[in-house]
């Protein structure tokens, strides 16, 4: 795989693809399952906001440990969304 600051998406697509293929997940992604995957993925995200104010909220970028579990919530939102259809941006 590429480095993080070079990788494109469609690398990042055949990457998720070969982790769900070793995993066999393919019978669960039906559209139903990822909308519903990508709703919750969502919520999960705004639980590290729900009870902060926007000032709170801004400020979170200097805890580092909160910034990586956003993190991991918008990646999980990005391959629910992007990994299984092809999209205008695929060869960026």
């Amino acid at each position: 795989m590429a480095a993080d600051d070079s990788a494109t998406i469609a690398e990042l697509r055949t990457e998720v693809q070969q982790f769900v293929d070793d995993r066999d997940w393919n019978q669960f992604h039906a559209p139903k399952n990822l909308a519903m995957a990508l709703a919750i993925e969502a919520a999960e995200l705004m639980e590290h906001f729900q009870w902060i104010g926007v000032d709170e909220s801004r400020a979170l970028v200097d805890d580092t440990a909160r910034v990586q579990a956003i993190g991991e919530e918008v990646a999980a939102m990005f391959f629910a969304t992007r990994w299984r259809w092809p999209t205008p941006w695929d060869s960026i």
